[in-house]
């Protein structure tokens, strides 16, 4: 069990002196009186129970004033202690308080500390954004990059419960990440929802920290559909055991979930780590198939992000990116495709490229087909949707290229990698047998 408390602080009359003090959430801003200080409260309980605390802090010098005696106090507090923060901007609230740098440099002499981190939000029945972002999420996914303790992300329930793909992305990228479910007592939440939510989420990586009526409506909805024998959620396709990460820049990154990776950054690359020809494959053909998920810029003159997957590749570094030799497919954010040879010496003596255009969306899956030497490279391109089982009215076309084998050391790994614009790149279901 955990006793949670909001950290503020008072400054003595003669303006020399913070104080960090227990406030709770009826305390007028300024009324501080008769409210007791946090090493008074940690003291306290940490003297006449094993139970956990959780301290949040809502702006940087709340922070700043009650870190260095929590560092006095290390030696004498042995239950588990949890630091809270918003540091990412998250549904319908830019804005920031905590600042994650000024946290991460604080929590440096804390090894032992669990981080509960969340996102800035505003919730409104009639508000703009009812759910987690992939940009949001995957900023958060960039402030934990460094660290090295347990986190457990703060989640409001009304915004998670349409999350699902996200959040499962994020708690797939390590072993120590776990979400905590919180809500506001006047949040307007469908306990279905909410219900969904637990049944597709690893129960080992979930805690709950709700008000009593979702609590009681939450077990009642589960009692009632206990004998519900469907589907668990998404069965992940991908083993991202046969990647290697080529991170050649100092902004490249990849984080590779359970079910997606992101690739974000110049110079972000993924590698089989084995090769893929052909004639050497049990069915002698090569397929690799997937989807991927372009994320609008926010910025008012885009420019535009292109997705680019190698068959029969020579990998990277080495060769440098200019010259990876392959067959390649670029997806463009506007729906323009092509399939050309690179850097392919024989390939001269054929058409060098073949395109189309689909019309412009966020998703599109892929279906690339390699027969071996003397067959045409195959691949069928559709327009998707980002959230569920994808709809017939999508549309598709399908690209044909025609490249023969080099003599000089051709090689078959399978190489991809964005270029272009600044935004993240997620890919879904990517499989090759």
């Amino acid at each position: 069990m955990m006793l949670e408390a909001d950290i503020d602080f008072i400054t003595s009359s003669d303006k020399k002196t913070k104080t960090p003090i227990i406030v709770n959430s009826e305390t007028k801003p300024g009324d501080f009186s008769g409210d007791m200080t946090m090493v008074e409260w940690m003291s306290k309980i940490s003297k006449y129970s094993n139970k956990g605390m959780k301290l949040n802090f809502k702006d940087d010098e709340a922070l700043r004033v009650a870190f260095p005696l929590l560092y006095t106090m290390k030696e004498t507090l042995h239950a588990p202690i949890w630091i809270h923060a918003d540091v990412v901007a998250g549904p319908n609230n830019p804005k920031v308080t905590v600042h994650a740098k000024n946290l991460l440099d604080i929590i440096k002499e804390f090894p032992k500390v669990t981080l509960s981190l969340g996102w800035s939000t505003e919730w409104d029945p009639d508000g703009h954004q009812f759910s987690y972002t992939w940009r949001e999420v995957i900023n958060m996914a960039k402030v934990c990059a460094p660290i090295r303790q347990h986190v457990s992300f703060a989640v409001r329930a009304v915004f998670a419960v349409r999350s699902i793909r996200q959040l499962k992305w994020i708690l797939s990228l390590t072993n120590r990440f776990t979400i905590t479910v919180w809500a506001n007592k006047y949040d307007i939440l469908a306990i279905p929802e909410l219900h969904h939510f637990r049944k597709n989420m690893d129960p080992k990586k979930v805690y709950y920290n709700l008000p009593l009526n979702m609590v009681e409506g939450l077990r009642k909805v589960s009692a009632e559909q206990e004998k519900d024998t469907g589907k668990q959620g998404r069965i992940a396709k991908w083993d991202r055991t046969i990647w290697q990460p080529m991170l050649l820049q100092s902004a490249s990154l990849a984080f590779m979930g359970s079910e997606q990776v992101v690739i974000d950054g110049p110079g972000s690359w993924l590698v089989s780590r084995i090769p893929y020809q052909p004639e050497l494959q049990r069915t002698r053909t090569t397929v690799v198939s997937g989807k991927i998920q372009f994320l609008r810029p926010i910025a008012l003159v885009a420019v535009e992000t292109r997705f680019q997957l190698f068959i029969r590749s020579s990998g990277v570094n080495p060769p440098p990116e200019s010259k990876v030799q392959g067959v390649r497919l670029t997806i463009t954010d506007d729906g323009t495709l092509s399939l050309s040879a690179e850097n392919l010496i024989r390939a001269g003596a054929y058409g060098m490229q073949t395109s189309a255009k689909l019309p412009q969306t966020d998703c599109y899956t892929f279906r690339l087909v390699d027969k071996g030497d003397g067959f045409p490279v195959y691949c069928e391109i559709r327009t998707a949707t980002c959230e569920g089982e994808d709809v017939n009215d999508s549309v598709s076309v399908e690209l044909h290229l025609r490249v023969p084998y080099d003599t000089q050391g051709q090689l078959f790994y399978i190489s991809l990698t964005i270029s272009g614009g600044k935004d993240p790149v997620i890919i879904e279901d990517l499989t090759v047998i």
